[in-house]
């Protein structure tokens, strides 16, 4: 099994799909099934096409998409297994992962629709204690 990269690094905006692809090649002379899954992170990460044969010495490119739910950084594996499809092939399978490590970042935009509901809440909270104060200072005349 080859792959290409040799290691992905992803920097995800939160709250967006970070999307790339990865090099699969079959670097034998048989055909032969492959299936590609991540070790962990099964939620954040999908795999297009995540079962496919190539033929000898033939390659397929393999889409890689990663949400992020919360700021973080992560690391896990992309396995890519292969099988040989052939009657006379010993039942062996050969694999390989490829280290995939996430950085999960928040933009500039993501700070400042923070800030303005923050500002929103506290605006909020002063009128309403303002009006209580003034509903009091009635009640005690």
């Amino acid at each position: 099994v080859g792959v290409r990269p040799s290691a992905i690094n992803a920097v995800v905006t939160f709250g967006t799909n970070y999307q790339t692809q990865f090099l699969v090649v079959n670097v034998t002379n048989e055909p032969a099934n492959y299936t590609v899954y991540p070790t962990d992170h099964q939620k954040q990460i999908t795999l297009q096409p995540a079962d496919f044969v190539l033929g000898p010495r033939e390659s397929k490119l393999v889409d890689l998409s990663i949400h992020s739910y919360w700021p973080s950084h992560w690391q896990t594996y992309l396995a890519v297994v292969s099988r040989p499809m052939s009657a006379g092939s010993i039942d062996a399978v050969s694999g390989i992962k490829l280290p995939l490590q996430v950085s999960t970042v928040v933009s500039p935009i993501n700070w400042l629709m923070l800030a303005i509901l923050i500002t929103g809440c506290l605006g909020f909270l002063i009128v309403i204690l303002l009006k209580m104060k003034g509903e009091k200072y009635e009640v005690n005349r």
